[in-house]
């Protein structure tokens, strides 16, 4: 008879990422460092009457010290300084303005103006000579009649201005449906799992290099390994890795970090989350040094295992399948499941009918004895 083995089955909830969603970039405004374009611009409200808006090439200093460069995504709002600023998806916009029915039409603009494009670029396609105030100016208007519905009032504004404006929210502007990719995620799973091997955990950038990723916070023998169950220390845009739990472990979690150098596109957006001030987007391709997280989390359960091989076949997608735990025999070929029922009771029943069967036996000899003589 086969000896009774103890397999651990481990259950894994897997967090998606970071709370509030963090992509990797972080920053504060500074406008104080906010000079170019810093104009008074006249503007014609949505249902008339005159308004009056400060434009800028909005200032952003990342940790790192770099800088990036962004346009203003929401007029009615008021600015803040300092405020931290965190990179986010197009459908978290904070506040209730039109720029998500428009934003394929805002994120067109921001693929095809200043800085983005060079100002001689720029000026051809405008029909113009601009000057970087003139560029962005006019095209901080345009972002705002898709997020704000105003419209610029020539009269009280230059003609280079003006002819930014209109050539940005004209014909040539047939919208950029695809949102800006974000500088650095972590995707996992979002169901519970069964199983030591927990996954996949993706990774997606803007790096065309690999980005070193680290296990941290987590049990001793815990691991980060390929499909192959190989260590992994690097993945790069799309490539996967699972978190290997040890055997026996009990109830804990761990938390997989990716650290690198990324792009953060044009047209990506930043959003404050504690406070209310302006939201911005990206005017150019920046390169910055990112960081990004996500967590795990499982619990231990005992699994009775006759032959001491632990086969996991849940799904290791997201569809949260639950694995099921199966033995093996001496040929490789998996048996049923262990359903539950136990050995011993088996035994037990076993040694009642043999004890039957004997009895039987010594009852039969007896009534052929007595029928001879």
């Amino acid at each position: 008879m086969r000896a009774i083995l103890a397999g651990i089955a481990v259950a894994a909830v897997i967090a998606p990422g970071l709370a509030y969603a963090d992509h990797g970039v972080r920053g504060r405004v500074d406008y104080a460092a906010s000079k170019i374009g810093k104009q008074e611009l006249r503007l014609t409200q949505r249902h008339g009457g005159a308004y009056t808006a400060d434009t800028a090439l909005y200032a952003v200093k990342l940790a790192d010290g770099a800088t990036v460069h962004a346009y203003c995504l929401d007029l009615a709002q008021k600015a803040v300084d300092r405020a931290p600023m965190v990179e986010a998806g197009y459908d978290e916009h904070p506040t209730g303005n039109d720029f998500q029915r428009n934003s394929s039409q805002v994120n067109w603009i921001l693929q095809n103006s200043y800085p983005k494009m060079g100002l001689a670029a720029f000026s051809g396609k405008v029909g113009k000579g601009l000057t970087p105030d003139d560029a962005v100016r006019g095209t901080q208007a345009a972002i705002w009649h898709y997020t704000d519905g105003i419209t610029i009032a020539p009269q009280d504004n230059n003609a280079a201005t003006t002819a930014v404006y209109s050539y940005l929210t004209g014909a040539a502007n047939t919208g950029v449906p695809t949102e800006p990719k974000a500088a650095l995620t972590l995707d996992t799973p979002t169901r519970p799992q069964d199983g030591s091997r927990i996954g996949p955990i993706t990774l997606h950038t803007t790096s065309e290099g690999p980005v070193p990723v680290t296990l941290t916070e987590a049990p001793a023998g815990a691991k980060l390994v390929d499909a192959q169950g190989k260590p992994v220390t690097a993945l790069k845009d799309g490539q996967q890795a699972f978190v290997s739990i040890p055997t026996g472990a009990t109830a804990g979690s761990a938390t997989i970090t990716a650290r690198g150098k990324a792009v953060l596109p044009a047209g990506r957006m930043l959003v404050q989350r504690d406070q209310k001030t302006q939201t911005l987007a990206a005017a150019s391709d920046q390169e910055i040094n990112a960081d990004t997280a996500a967590s795990v989390s499982w619990t231990g359960m005992a699994v009775a295992n006759m032959s001491g091989t632990s086969a996991n076949t849940g799904s290791a997608d997201n569809t949260g399948s639950t694995g099921t735990t199966t033995t093996q025999n001496s040929a490789g070929a998996s048996s049923l499941p262990v359903t539950g029922v136990a050995l011993s009771v088996a035994a037990t029943a076993g040694v009642i009918l043999l004890a039957l069967g004997v009895t039987a036996i010594i009852v039969v000899r007896r009534r052929r004895r007595l029928f001879v003589s």
